[in-house]
């Protein structure tokens, strides 16, 4: 069995039927097993475990008992997996799975223990039970360096533990470094049996890290082991093919594949493969346009997991509508997906990558979800673990866990996953200015000239540029993120990729304002660049006089935004969104009387007469400390009318 599973097979079967017609149950107890097996291990027609579960089932309602408890431990590991494999929605897979870890336990039989242990792992996977699942893996770790394990099930012990780590597991890396170890088992013992199920999962494992290539190349190691009898690893290799195409944009490539699995997981009975391979199939047809044939795979999904209980497929499901929904812009249902999925995988403890996985688009779903609020921690944590890009992502989610945070409105100070970076002030010194001379001068493409005429104005060329090096250098190692300042061709950039500066996120915000025009929908948006703005930019750094005007130019932006929306929320009546405006306005220029208007007149339609006069005599104060006047006849007027009005 572990060199040629056919042949195994066959032999089974006759040994079963010789058995069976002389009376020995011993015999045919073992030959039954044998086949369950060897169809399991075969991985081609799963249909063929259908006869041999009957006649087992039909054999203990006559002959309930067996002849050794050390055959009835064998008997029902293989049962287990029969039944997982091809009778999932059956109530009693569990009872056959504890029987079977029970009964181990008493023979002492570490390998069919094992197997039992790769069996409930793959059953707890696609039931969603986490707790079972890691417990499982804990005690299967105890025993699989057994000397007595076999090398087939140590490989099959390996493809369940890369299983667990693509769906529990917090490190990428996991899965691949499990894969190598099974393929070095099977190299050292010549047993190529599960060398499918090794490189498909290398395939799984490289893709989660974003690694195409990586991926690619263990499909085509695959592809060499592939055989055309074997139905279901062919199923499973035009799955990983598809989904590579699919990566690749090669959307009648990745059709031509998606057909080729459906049709020979439906051929062969399969039911996880089928799933997943309808999943592959739902999104090319959305790719092609074909939205309402994409929706009928996807209901034939759900209708097979409803039915055989595979609820772990409840969170691709949601996510993949979800992500179907903004394709189509309809983002009202995409936002119900994504909580339904967010919340389904929270509550399971999943991070795993999505049937069918594209970085890109799992980013997009994610930036929605930190903007809606929706399980923002655990989000954070899928963004980390997978790596998201963040190239398309707004600036202005500043949930999204870019690993470097920076802050220059009001302070400075930078976040490092997550964590405020802690120096002596000899340590900052030139690298922190070099940061804040580049941010000022736009972060993007600066030359080093521009700078080093900042950090070294007297110094001369070579001892100017060696500086700049040393300081660069420092820089890199004190944020952590060398990659995050790429410096090419004598400029200097800070990658937007590592990066999230608050002064972008401003900017982009308004940016975005002004392309949607102010309308109602914009402004969200405006009010999210006024919350971001928490003070004078790099205020500390008050000796540099070429700082004055980029300072400036910002506070003007700032106070300008706060009239627009203000002034928005008082057209609309809405007398406490345009209190809150005005007042983080005064925070700012305590000097601005439209500002001291707007307050008043909020204070006014809020009923508040005190608070009108209190407002006035405040400021009319600060203008007389600061500047010597008084505040203008409109104003004055104004603080008139509104008391009067109150009175």
């Amino acid at each position: 069995m572990p060199y040629s599973l056919a042949e195994a097979r066959l032999s089974f079967e006759q040994s079963f039927h010789l058995f069976e017609s002389r009376g020995d149950e011993m015999g045919t107890y073992l030959a039954w097993s044998g086949v369950v097996d060897s169809i399991y291990y075969e991985w081609d027609d799963f249909t063929r475990l259908d006869q041999w579960i009957d006649w087992l089932i039909r054999r203990m309602q006559h002959h309930p008992s067996l002849p050794s408890i050390e055959i009835e431990t064998r008997v029902a590991t293989s049962m287990a997996v029969a039944f997982v494999w091809r009778r999932f929605h059956r109530p009693d897979i569990e009872k056959w799975l504890e029987r079977a870890f029970e009964l181990c336990r008493k023979t002492m039989d570490l390998n069919l223990l094992l197997q039992n242990y790769t069996t409930a792992l793959a059953y707890y996977v696609m039931t969603g039970e986490t707790a079972k699942l890691r417990m499982t893996v804990e005690e299967t770790k105890r025993i699989v360096l057994s000397p007595s394990a076999t090398p087939l099930n140590l490989l099959g012990w390996k493809f369940s533990e890369a299983v667990y780590f693509e769906n529990l597991a917090v490190e990428p890396q996991l899965p691949i470094k499990t894969i190598l170890e099974g393929i070095e088992i099977a190299n050292k013992n010549g047993v190529h049996v599960m060398d499918h199920m090794l490189f498909a999962h290398g395939v799984y494992g490289s893709l989660s890290l974003g690694d195409l290539i990586k991926a690619e190349e263990f499909l085509k190691k695959m592809e060499a082991v592939v055989e055309p009898k074997q139905r279901n690893i062919a199923s499973h290799y035009h799955f990983l093919s598809g989904w590579c195409q699919l990566l690749r944009g090669q959307i009648y490539q990745a059709d031509f594949h998606a057909e080729r699995a459906v049709k020979l997981a439906v051929e062969t009975g399969a039911l996880f493969p089928e799933i997943v391979s309808r999943f592959l199939i739902s999104r090319v047809l959305h790719k092609k346009g074909q939205y309402e044939e994409a929706l009928t795979q996807l209901t034939t999904v759900r209708n097979l997991v409803e039915r055989h209980g595979c609820h772990v497929y409840e969170y691709h499901l949601s996510l993949t509508e979800a992500q179907f929904a903004l394709d189509q812009g309809d983002e009202e249902r995409c936002v119900e997906a994504l909580r339904q999925g967010l919340a389904f995988g929270k509550k399971l403890g999943l991070k795993t990558m999505l049937f069918i996985w594209q970085p890109s688009e799992m980013a997009s779903l994610c930036a929605i979800a930190l903007e809606k609020g929706i399980e923002v921690d655990y989000v954070r944590e899928l963004i980390r673990i997978f790596r998201l890009p963040s190239d398309n992502i707004s600036l202005g989610i500043e949930h999204w866990p870019w690993p470097l945070k920076i802050y220059t409105f009001g302070r400075f100070g930078i976040l490092k996953d997550g964590k405020l970076i802690r120096f002596s002030r000899k340590a900052k010194g030139k690298p922190f200015f070099m940061l804040k001379a580049l941010i000022a001068l736009g972060g993007k493409e600066v030359k080093e000239e521009d700078l080093s005429d900042i950090l070294w104005p007297d110094a001369d060329g070579d001892a100017a540029h060696h500086s700049f090096e040393i300081t660069l250098h420092r820089l890199r190692k004190l944020i952590g993120y060398p990659e995050a300042l790429q410096f090419h061709d004598g400029r200097l950039t800070l990658d937007s990729r590592y990066c999230w500066v608050d002064i972008w996120a401003f900017e982009r915000l308004l940016g975005e304002v002004d392309s949607k025009g102010w309308i109602e929908d914009s402004i969200p948006l405006a009010q999210k660049a006024i919350g971001m703005y928490r003070g004078t930019f790099l205020a500390k750094e008050i000796e540099h006089p070429w700082l004055i005007s980029i300072r400036e130019r910002f506070r003007s932006i700032f106070l300008r935004i706060v009239n627009r929306v203000g002034n928005y929320w008082l057209q609309t009546k809405q007398w406490g969104k345009a209190l809150e405006c005005f007042q983080k306005g005064l925070e700012v220029d305590d000097l601005a009387e439209e500002f001291c208007q707007g307050v008043m007149i909020c204070y006014q339609n809020l009923g508040l007469k005190a608070n009108v006069l209190t407002q006035y005599n405040r400021f009319e104060k600060r203008l007389k400390t600061v500047l010597g006047i008084e505040p203008s006849s409109k104003t004055k007027a104004l603080r008139d009318v509104l008391l009067k009005k109150i009175g």
